[in-house]
């Protein structure tokens, strides 16, 4: 059915490509600033003689497009039973990614040990993801995340880490794929280049770019709370000398006080400047091959090079971002993308981990990039 795709139900070994009639897949996050939710996987089968008895709780499906896949988990079906032959008959069949299988596996007054942040996250609940999956580390974290007594879910104590650590997230295979915040400079150079032009190799060709400036995600005053050192606050004094406060508060798992401030010092001084550029870029397969996109998403390399005209010029502009969010249309026709990106200044963390003595707008609490 769908361009350069099949669906397996590896539970019970079943290829039920030909059922699907349409499928989408939404994963990641809309922004930098955003928590990760539960993405997942929605398809529709023909249901005519019952097929959708072939599908249980929690049976793990394979969507697979030039031998990149991810594994879903099923967890709910929607029956479509038409009159009269019933020929007609459909079911939607709805998954879980693995942030939503974490998102529903909690626990109860669970002593965690201090730690680096995505280390802490590892040895903690690696044991309780589903059989075959794990977190995949790039680094076991640059900030310490607080020994504590946690009830709760493990994507609610995820994210909490992650927000700490300002590292990124991505979900490939069965696994999920953690990077520290000084490994990000290991994911450069971009492998893949989005322009205005046709698709070739690494180079994409988009049907539709939206430009957006900073607006919710300005910030030039943040606050950082950790749960037992005192609440940190950082300003940049020069970008609210222009444009006024836009404050921001975030809830973290630091350790002391002096790692939070150097927290909220990045936070105020990246996040500052009210004309940097998110992007929304749709694009899809029907005149290029996924392998190359879906290679560079697959194997973590989420970083790419995008040329964008302005209105009115003559030239392109080129900036380097990061790839947050993706929605996957898969259709008879062919595959259809959603993706969001920021920045990849706002992980530029080079800059203070280079340079021991950086100082940004008189504040010397990044301590070299070690918070």
């Amino acid at each position: 059915m769908a361009h350069a795709w099949t669906f397996t139900n590896e539970t019970t070994t079943v290829d039920f490509t030909d059922e699907v009639q349409s499928a989408n897949i939404v994963k990641g996050r809309a922004t930098q600033d955003d928590q990760y939710s539960p993405g997942g996987l929605t398809f529709t089968i023909r249901n005519q003689t019952d097929q959708a008895a072939g599908f249980t709780l929690n049976d793990q499906i394979k969507a697979n497009t030039d031998g990149f896949y991810q594994i879903f988990w099923v967890k709910e079906i929607l029956f479509n039973d038409m009159p009269g032959t019933g020929l007609a008959s459909t079911a939607t069949i709805i998954c879980n990614d693995l942030l939503g299988i974490m998102g529903r596996i909690n626990v109860v007054n669970d002593s965690l040990a201090q730690a680096e942040t995505l280390e802490q996250i590892n040895a903690e609940f690696n044991s309780l993801l589903p059989t075959g999956s794990d977190f995949v580390l790039t680094g076991n974290g640059d900030s310490i995340a607080i020994g504590d007594t946690y009830t709760g879910s493990i994507l609610n104590r995820l994210n909490q880490n992650l927000v700490t650590e300002q590292g990124w997230l991505g979900l490939f295979a069965e696994d999920c794929g953690l990077i520290s915040r000084s490994n990000m400079q290991d994911l450069l150079p971009a492998t893949i280049t989005f322009r205005r032009g046709t698709s070739s190799g690494y180079n994409v060709g988009y049907s539709n770019i939206e430009r957006i400036q900073l607006g919710t995600n300005f910030v030039n005053k943040c606050s950082v709370i950790p749960p037992v050192a005192t609440a940190q606050t950082a300003t940049d004094s020069a970008s609210v000398a222009l444009y006024g406060v836009y404050g921001q508060t975030l809830a973290t798992v630091d350790y002391n006080s002096s790692q939070a401030l150097g927290l909220a010092s990045w936070i105020s001084s990246t996040r500052s400047d009210p004309t940097t550029l998110n992007f929304v870029i749709t694009f899809d397969s029907l005149t290029d091959n996924l392998f190359r996109f879906m290679e560079a998403i697959f194997y973590q390399l989420p970083v790419i090079n995008l040329e964008y005209r302005v209105p009115g010029d003559v030239t392109d502009t080129t900036t380097l971002q990061i790839v947050q969010g993706l929605q996957i249309q898969i259709t008879n026709v062919g595959t259809f993308f959603i993706m969001t990106t920021s920045p990849f200044s706002y992980y530029a963390f080079e800059v203070i981990y280079n340079d021991t003595e950086f100082v940004y707008n008189g504040n010397t609490n990044y301590n070299g990039g070690n918070w």
